[in-house]
């Protein structure tokens, strides 16, 4: 799928790669949410809704790409509304910042900014006219308010009755006895997608992506967390 930001959509989704795109349109799928004439072919709704992603040579500049990406559209004509979503890593308050710090730089009232992220997702409306700015979602993942990336948000998705993931765990928490060379193993910032990778080995057709895990129902679209996903994009998009 093209990643090209030069697109009629109305309604865009900036998010850090294709992961997470897959995510987006098979919870939107499996929640029945937005354009459900058009899902699951997400090449036909690109002429209402698209998600966007602007790769960079390194996690960083990907996640600076992005925020480029963000301020950019700000340009576009006929905009209705724009959401963003980028991992908090070790930062959720210094993300929100600079988040913030663009939307105001792009003529939103500060004093109409929240201070913090909305546990649910964060919803901006669109300055008075005639400034003719577009309605704002901002999702921090996993969750607006803790440290970590898509892959902490997933695994809130794992079913509740799950003895996998814990099991994946003790083995990932093994592997130094293992192998006492530790600089060679994954750790930080890549333990949560090993750990989820290591799940999906073992489910009945392994290693399955993340959004195909979803749609096989490995990982749970409709637990309570993937439905506070889901409300965020309904009301950033497809508001009633």
């Amino acid at each position: 799928m093209s990643t090209s930001p030069h697109t009629a959509a109305r309604l865009k989704l900036l998010v850090e790669g294709p992961d997470d795109e897959h995510v987006v349109y098979h919870i939107l799928e499996s929640l029945k949410i937005g354009l459900p004439e058009d899902f699951p072919s997400k090449e036909k709704a690109e002429g209402k809704f698209k998600v966007v992603y602007k790769h960079g040579s390194s996690k960083n500049q990907g996640k600076q790409a992005l925020l480029e990406l963000f301020t950019g559209y700000f340009f576009e004509s006929g905009l209705e509304a724009i959401g963003i979503i980028v991992d908090a890593d070790k930062e959720p308050a210094g993300t929100w910042e600079k988040l913030i710090s663009r939307l105001t730089e792009q003529g939103y009232p500060p004093e109409s900014l929240p201070k913090k992220p909305a546990p649910g997702g964060s919803i901006i409306d669109a300055p008075p006219e005639p400034t003719l700015k577009p309605r704002v979602g901002i999702w921090i993942m996993p969750d607006n308010s803790s440290s970590g990336a898509l892959e902490d948000f997933l695994s809130a998705l794992v079913p509740a009755d799950d003895k996998l993931l814990g099991h994946a765990k003790t083995v990932l928490d093994g592997l130094p006895a293992i192998e006492p060379a530790t600089e060679k193993l994954v750790k930080g910032d890549h333990r949560q997608k090993a750990l989820m990778h290591t799940w999906l080995a073992w489910q009945k057709e392994p290693g399955k992506p993340y959004g195909q895990a979803i749609k096989a129902r490995y990982l749970n679209a409709e637990s309570e967390q993937g439905k506070v996903f889901g409300n965020w994009l309904k009301r950033t998009f497809w508001p009633e």
